[in-house]
């Protein structure tokens, strides 16, 4: 295990969540307030991209937690949105290094 470096932006509420890109790179999504955010992560180096708000939610419980999967030069993210009591989906697209 190399050594843990930060990646959140200084005041995370957790609900972590991490896919693999590919071999090296990873996505890490995590929330801070509001604020769903992610970050691209390189394996070999450690280093974490320029964090990315992604989408807002709610920091309630009943917003459960954001989830993550990669596909196909994708990242999918679904989360609750309490408020309007539905499911949403964002997708963003994924640019090979």
């Amino acid at each position: 295990m190399g050594k843990p470096f930060r990646i959140d932006n200084g005041d995370p509420i957790g609900r972590v969540d991490v896919a693999m890109i590919d071999d090296n790179n990873a996505m890490v999504t995590w929330m801070e307030g509001d604020a769903i955010l992610a970050a691209i992560v390189n394996k070999d180096d450690g280093v974490a991209g320029e964090t990315m708000e992604l989408t807002k939610s709610s920091s309630s419980r009943s917003a459960g937690f954001p989830q993550l999967e990669v596909s196909r030069g994708s990242a999918y993210l679904t989360w609750t949105n309490p408020d309007a009591k539905t499911i949403e989906c964002a997708v963003v697209p994924l640019i090979e290094k």
